[in-house]
C-alpha cells in the first residue's frame, strides 16, 4: 500500500554498512536488501493537510474527527518506539514530491494517480536517498475512489468513517497502516498485524473493524527494530535454505516466533533473497519457531512492491516448501540466538486460505 519514489541526492555520502535483515518486514532500497530505508533522526515533521478539517464526501466524519484519527494514528507509533512526530498544518492538498511530508484526504488528480484499484484504501509514497536509505519525505493519501467487495464478490463503491459504520473503511486504521509505511515498514506476513496487507470493511461478522487501529506485538517489534528502544530484548536470526536443492536460499520464507507457553505469535520476519532473516526486539523467554510459505492467508506477492528487498514478482514465483517447526529456543536479553533452518520442498497437503 505504498509507492516508493527514489530521490537521488547529489552530494558525497558514505555508503551505509551492510545491515542484516531485521525483525518484521522492512523496506530496502534495492532487491539486494543491503540498505534499509529509514528516517535519519527519530524526530519526524509531518504536516496535516487542511483537507482533514474539511472532509470530502467519501469521508463520513467531521473535520475534528478526522484530525483526531490522524493524531491518534501517529501516536500509536510514537508510543511504541523512539519516534516522535512534530505535527504541523499545511494548505497543501497533493501527496507529491514537494519537500513536505503530508497526510491528506483531498480528492485531487494527483492523489487519484496514486491508486490503480479502488480496493486499496490508502497509499504512502516515500522519497529516500538510495545510497544511504535515508528518508527525506513521506506522504500519505487515501483513495477518493475507494471500493469494497459485496457478499457476491462484486466490487462496489465504499467510503471512510470513524464510527464503525458498516460497509465503510475505518479511517484511523488506514492512517495507522500507511504511517507504518511512511516510517519504513513493509507489509507483514502476520494476519493479526496492523501492517498485514489487507484492510477489511466495518461490518464483517457484524463487527466494527477497529482492531487495526492499534499495533500488534509484531508491529511493535518492527518499529523498534528500526528506531528502538531495544534494550533488554533479544533476537533470533539465521538463514533459511531448501534441503533438496543444494542448499539454495529460501527467498520469501515467513519465519515467526510463538510464545512457547501461550502459543501467541509475537513477531515474524520474511527472509530476503539470500535467505537471511532476523526477528528482533523479542522479550526474553522461550519461543517456538516455525517457518512457512506465504501462500495464504497472506500471499508472498502482497508483501512488497516491484522494487526494494521484496519484489512481488519474485515472491510470487518462489519455489514451494512445507511448513517446518524448528523447535523451541531461548531468547536472552541483549543477545542473538542463531538459528539456521532447512526446509523440504513441496506443496502442503492442507492450506487454509482467507
Amino acid at each position: 500500500m505504498r509507492l516508493i519514489y527514489t530521490l537521488l541526492i547529489l552530494v558525497a555520502l558514505l555508503l551505509a554498512p551492510l545491515p542484516q535483515a531485521r525483525a518484521y518486514t522492512l523496506q530496502y532500497t534495492s532487491t539486494t536488501a543491503a540498505t534499509q530505508i529509514h528516517w535519519p533522526t527519530t524526530t519526524v515533521t509531518v504536516a496535516l493537510s487542511t483537507s482533514l478539517s474539511n472532509p470530502p464526501p467519501f469521508v463520513h466524519a467531521t473535520g475534528a474527527q478526522v484530525v483526531l484519527a490522524a493524531r491518534r494514528a501517529l501516536s500509536r507509533w510514537s508510543l511504541a518506539s523512539n519516534i516522535q512526530f512534530n505535527v504541523t498544518t499545511s494548505a497543501n492538498q497533493d501527496a507529491v514530491a514537494d519537500g513536505v511530508s503530508l497526510i491528506t484526504i483531498a480528492d485531487t488528480g494527483n492523489n487519484r494517480l496514486l491508486f490503480n484499484t479502488g480496493l486499496r484504501p490508502g497509499r504512502a509514497r516515500v522519497v529516500f536517498d538510495p545510497s544511504t536509505g535515508s528518508i527525506t519525505e513521506a506522504d500519505l493519501a487515501i483513495n477518493p475512489n475507494v471500493t469494497r467487495l459485496d457478499q457476491f464478490g462484486n466490487e462496489v463503491s465504499s467510503f471512510f468513517s470513524t464510527d464503525g459504520t458498516f460497509d465503510s473503511y475505518d479511517l484511523e486504521s488506514t492512517f495507522t497502516h500507511e504511517i507504518g509505511h511512511m516510517l519504513g515498514l513493509e507489509h507483514s506476513g502476520e494476519v493479526a498485524a496492523t501492517m498485514q496487507p489487507r484492510q477489511g470493511v466495518n461490518g464483517t461478522y457484524n463487527l466494527p473493524n477497529f482492531t487495526t487501529r492499534t499495533l500488534a506485538s509484531d508491529d511493535v517489534a518492527g518499529i523498534r527494530a528500526i528506531y528502538g528502544p531495544r534494550n533488554g530484548t533479544g533476537s533470533i536470526a539465521g538463514r533459511v535454505t531448501y534441503n533438496n536443492s543444494g542448499g539454495a536460499a529460501t527467498f520469501g520464507a515467513h519465519v515467526f516466533a510463538e510464545d512457547a507457553t501461550t502459543g501467541r505469535v509475537v513477531a515474524g520476519n520474511v527472509a530476503v533473497a539470500s535467505g537471511a532473516y532476523s526477528i528482533d526486539a523479542l522479550p526474553p523467554g522461550q519461543y517456538r519457531v516455525v517457518v512457512e510459505q506465504l501462500d495464504e492467508p497472506v500471499r508472498g506477492d502482497q508483501i512488497g512492491s516491484n522494487g526494494g528487498g521484496y519484489p512481488s514478482s519474485a515472491l510470487a514465483s518462489a519455489a514451494p516448501f512445507l511448513t517446518t517447526e524448528a523447535g523451541t529456543f531461548t531468547v536472552s536479553a541483549d543477545s542473538t540466538t542463531p538459528l539456521d533452518m532447512s526446509v523440504p520442498g513441496g506443496n502442503p497437503a492442507l492450506n487454509p486460505t482467507f
